[in-house]
């Protein structure tokens, strides 16, 4: 994985891989190579990314879309609610909460809005604990599988994981950043040997 990753850890993490392919039904191939781009393999690893805008309301689980303009706020807009000891069990400012759906975390970057998608109800800086945040980026991959793979395979798949979309947009993409980790990965992406 990453220079800084040691070999203890790229075992954990191909151990978690290999359980998550199974359990997913997601190349362990694809799931490492996610990985590695997203993190190099660090679990700590996060982002904030102040203009995403696709964030859950905790008390309902339900879509709360933020306007370009209070996406852009620092503070939580009116209406979009912290957690509490009901939602959740731990308590989190709405302001907090706010920062942390628009922030990706662990080892496969995955928002924290998009793991609250996905039934997540506890702290997110929690998704920075590998076996957490594999879980529920396989989650969101697998979903992005279902709903991108008969038409567009695994690159389209990897595209919309990134970006949101399976539509390759620039070359070299995302899909080529994962494929250039291992000729499995490659194998897997690119059937017919075709990309950038």
């Amino acid at each position: 994985m990453g220079a800084d990753t040691g070999p203890m850890q790229q075992t954990s993490l191909s151990v978690l891989a290999q359980a998550a392919a199974k359990e997913h039904d997601i190349p362990a191939a694809l799931i490492l190579g996610v990985i590695h781009v997203e993190s190099g393999g660090n679990e700590y690893s996060s982002r904030f990314e102040r203009l995403y805008r696709w964030c859950v309301n905790v008390h309902t689980m339900k879509p709360f879309a933020a306007t370009t303009a209070q996406a852009k706020q620092a503070t939580a807009p009116d209406g979009f609610p912290g957690t509490d000891a009901p939602h959740g069990g731990y308590f989190s400012s709405a302001d907090t909460e706010w920062v942390q759906q628009k922030t990706s975390w662990g080892v496969m970057q995955i928002m924290g809005a998009v793991a609250r998608e996905h039934g997540y109800t506890g702290p997110l800086p929690e998704l920075c604990q590998a076996h957490i945040g594999i879980k529920y980026g396989c989650l969101h991959l697998s979903r992005l599988r279902d709903r991108f793979f008969a038409r567009h395979g695994w690159a389209g798949t990897l595209d919309a994981y990134n970006d949101g979309t399976a539509r390759i947009e620039r070359h070299p993409d995302y899909p080529d950043k994962v494929a250039a980790v291992s000729p499995t990965a490659r194998a897997l992406i690119y059937p017919n040997g075709e990309n950038a």
